[in-house]
Parts: C-alpha cells; sequence; structure tokens
C-alpha cells in the first residue's frame, strides 16, 4: 500500500513486473480498478498494490516506470 503517492510527483517502478504489466494501456484494461478512494493494481499471484486516495482515471503514463 503507497499512502502517500503524488500525481506528477512520483513514480510507481514496475520493472519487475514487466512480463505482467507490458504498459500504461494494459495496466489501465486489465490490472487497475478503482475500489472506493483508492486504485488497487493487480500484480499478479494475489499480489495487489494499492495507491491511497488516488483516482484511476487522473493517472497517466508518466505515474509508471516499465523499463
Amino acid at each position: 500500500t503507497i499512502t502517500d503517492f503524488t500525481i506528477g510527483e512520483d513514480i510507481v517502478k514496475l520493472t519487475d513486473l514487466s512480463n505482467i504489466i507490458t504498459s500504461f494501456g494494459d495496466l489501465k484494461k486489465h490490472h487497475a480498478t478503482d475500489v472506493g478512494s483508492n486504485v488497487e493494481i493487480d500484480a499478479g499471484g494475489g499480489d495487489i498494490i494499492v495507491l491511497r486516495n488516488i483516482d484511476l482515471r487522473d493517472l497517466s503514463a508518466a505515474s509508471f516506470d516499465f523499463s
């Protein structure tokens, strides 16, 4: 759970998940959902990344590092 993520300042590094989440489009379409006031990202294998108090529509590719 990430409690202090700031859009435009912070980046979620998903480099270890590049075989599961391949791009921002893939993330939004297949892995990320709004749950209450949070975004939950299904990282596979039962692992979930939670961005607290973030709305999925406010995120962009600049918020993530896939390389």
